[in-house]
Protein backbone atom coordinates (compact mmCIF):
# COMPACT_ATOMS: atom_id res chain seq x y z
CA UNK A 1 0.00 0.00 0.00
CA UNK A 2 1.66 3.45 -1.32
CA UNK A 3 0.98 6.49 1.13
CA UNK A 4 0.15 9.64 -0.91
CA UNK A 5 1.27 11.86 1.27
CA UNK A 6 4.84 10.24 1.20
CA UNK A 7 5.78 11.75 -2.16
CA UNK A 8 9.65 12.64 -3.34
CA UNK A 9 9.15 16.14 -2.44
CA UNK A 10 8.22 14.71 1.70
CA UNK A 11 11.26 13.08 1.34
CA UNK A 12 13.42 16.09 0.01
CA UNK A 13 12.29 18.03 2.65
CA UNK A 14 13.52 15.32 5.34
CA UNK A 15 17.09 14.32 2.95
CA UNK A 16 18.78 16.39 5.03
CA UNK A 17 18.02 14.44 8.74
CA UNK A 18 16.90 10.73 6.45
CA UNK A 19 20.20 10.96 4.65
CA UNK A 20 22.68 10.31 7.35
CA UNK A 21 20.70 7.98 8.70
CA UNK A 22 20.34 5.82 5.72
CA UNK A 23 24.00 5.64 5.34
CA UNK A 24 24.61 4.93 8.64
CA UNK A 25 21.87 2.24 8.92
CA UNK A 26 22.95 0.76 5.28
CA UNK A 27 26.31 0.30 6.19
CA UNK A 28 25.67 -1.48 8.96
CA UNK A 29 23.19 -3.70 7.00
CA UNK A 30 25.49 -4.67 4.48
CA UNK A 31 27.90 -5.43 7.02
CA UNK A 32 25.68 -7.71 8.39
CA UNK A 33 24.38 -9.49 4.82
CA UNK A 34 28.54 -9.10 3.73
CA UNK A 35 29.13 -11.47 6.78
CA UNK A 36 26.61 -14.10 5.84
CA UNK A 37 27.26 -14.08 2.69
CA UNK A 38 31.00 -14.50 3.08
CA UNK A 39 31.60 -11.78 1.23
CA UNK A 40 29.75 -12.40 -2.23
CA UNK A 41 27.26 -9.43 -1.96
CA UNK A 42 26.20 -10.70 -5.61
CA UNK A 43 25.02 -14.16 -4.34
CA UNK A 44 23.24 -12.00 -1.55
CA UNK A 45 21.52 -10.16 -4.75
CA UNK A 46 20.20 -13.51 -6.39
CA UNK A 47 18.68 -14.55 -3.09
CA UNK A 48 17.10 -10.94 -3.28
CA UNK A 49 15.89 -11.10 -6.65
CA UNK A 50 14.58 -14.56 -5.72
CA UNK A 51 12.31 -13.34 -2.68
CA UNK A 52 11.37 -10.60 -4.62
CA UNK A 53 9.23 -13.12 -6.67
CA UNK A 54 7.67 -14.55 -3.80
CA UNK A 55 4.30 -13.29 -2.85
CA UNK A 56 3.27 -13.57 0.70
CA UNK A 57 1.39 -11.34 3.14
CA UNK A 58 2.70 -12.59 6.41
CA UNK A 59 6.53 -11.66 6.14
CA UNK A 60 7.47 -11.28 9.46
CA UNK A 61 5.72 -14.59 10.47
CA UNK A 62 7.85 -16.28 7.43
CA UNK A 63 10.96 -14.75 8.44
CA UNK A 64 10.74 -14.64 12.09
CA UNK A 65 8.62 -17.25 13.42
CA UNK A 66 7.30 -20.00 11.61
CA UNK A 67 9.14 -20.22 7.25
CA UNK A 68 6.30 -21.21 4.20
CA UNK A 69 6.73 -21.05 1.39
CA UNK A 70 4.98 -19.85 -0.64
CA UNK A 71 3.24 -18.91 -4.52
CA UNK A 72 5.70 -17.54 -7.27
CA UNK A 73 4.81 -14.28 -9.16
CA UNK A 74 7.65 -14.41 -11.42
CA UNK A 75 10.19 -16.97 -12.61
CA UNK A 76 13.33 -17.65 -11.37
CA UNK A 77 15.23 -19.38 -13.16
CA UNK A 78 18.93 -18.68 -14.03
CA UNK A 79 18.18 -17.23 -17.43
CA UNK A 80 15.59 -14.44 -15.47
CA UNK A 81 17.90 -13.85 -12.78
CA UNK A 82 20.76 -13.41 -14.39
CA UNK A 83 18.57 -10.59 -16.80
CA UNK A 84 16.90 -8.87 -13.89
CA UNK A 85 20.32 -8.74 -11.77
CA UNK A 86 23.10 -7.99 -14.27
CA UNK A 87 25.47 -10.87 -13.63
CA UNK A 88 26.42 -13.17 -16.23
CA UNK A 89 24.50 -16.39 -15.96
CA UNK A 90 27.39 -18.55 -15.45
CA UNK A 91 28.00 -16.96 -12.54
CA UNK A 92 24.47 -17.02 -11.54
CA UNK A 93 24.62 -20.53 -11.97
CA UNK A 94 28.01 -20.88 -10.04
CA UNK A 95 26.26 -18.40 -7.42
CA UNK A 96 22.78 -20.78 -7.48
CA UNK A 97 24.84 -23.87 -6.85
CA UNK A 98 26.53 -22.26 -3.64
CA UNK A 99 23.26 -21.32 -2.22
CA UNK A 100 21.68 -24.70 -3.03
CA UNK A 101 24.73 -26.46 -1.76
CA UNK A 102 24.03 -24.29 1.67
CA UNK A 103 20.51 -25.28 1.97
CA UNK A 104 19.09 -21.77 1.21
CA UNK A 105 17.30 -22.42 -2.23
CA UNK A 106 15.81 -25.22 -3.91
CA UNK A 107 14.23 -25.63 -7.18
CA UNK A 108 11.10 -26.76 -7.94
CA UNK A 109 9.22 -28.54 -10.56
CA UNK A 110 9.28 -25.89 -12.91
CA UNK A 111 12.86 -25.21 -12.68
CA UNK A 112 12.17 -21.84 -11.19
CA UNK A 113 14.14 -21.23 -7.35
CA UNK A 114 12.68 -20.70 -3.98
CA UNK A 115 13.98 -19.81 -0.56
CA UNK A 116 14.02 -22.24 2.26
CA UNK A 117 13.26 -22.15 5.53
CA UNK A 118 17.08 -22.84 6.52
CA UNK A 119 17.39 -19.25 4.35
CA UNK A 120 15.44 -17.40 7.00
CA UNK A 121 16.80 -18.82 10.00
CA UNK A 122 20.40 -18.65 9.20
CA UNK A 123 19.83 -15.30 8.06
CA UNK A 124 17.33 -14.03 11.05
CA UNK A 125 20.35 -11.48 12.37
CA UNK A 126 20.53 -10.03 9.43
CA UNK A 127 16.67 -9.82 9.15
CA UNK A 128 16.66 -7.93 12.37
CA UNK A 129 19.24 -5.71 11.04
CA UNK A 130 17.02 -4.86 8.19
CA UNK A 131 14.11 -4.13 11.02
CA UNK A 132 16.51 -1.95 12.31
CA UNK A 133 17.63 -0.44 9.29
CA UNK A 134 13.42 0.73 8.55
CA UNK A 135 13.02 1.82 12.12
CA UNK A 136 15.32 4.41 11.77
CA UNK A 137 14.61 5.48 8.33
CA UNK A 138 11.03 5.78 9.74
CA UNK A 139 12.28 7.52 12.82
CA UNK A 140 14.50 10.14 10.95
CA UNK A 141 11.58 11.08 8.29
CA UNK A 142 9.07 11.44 11.28
CA UNK A 143 11.73 13.47 12.76
CA UNK A 144 12.57 11.38 16.00
CA UNK A 145 15.56 10.82 17.39
CA UNK A 146 16.98 6.74 17.01
CA UNK A 147 16.78 5.02 20.44
CA UNK A 148 20.36 5.10 20.26
CA UNK A 149 21.05 8.77 20.07
CA UNK A 150 18.12 9.28 22.56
Amino acid sequence: MEHEHITQEWVLERFDEVYPVHLSALWRLLVELRHHFDGDLDSMLILLAISVGTERDDWRVALLDKWQPKRRTRPTNTLSLSQSTGIARESVRRKLDALSARGWIVRDAKGNWEPTRAAAETLQPATLETVEYLRRIFAAGLGAKPASEA
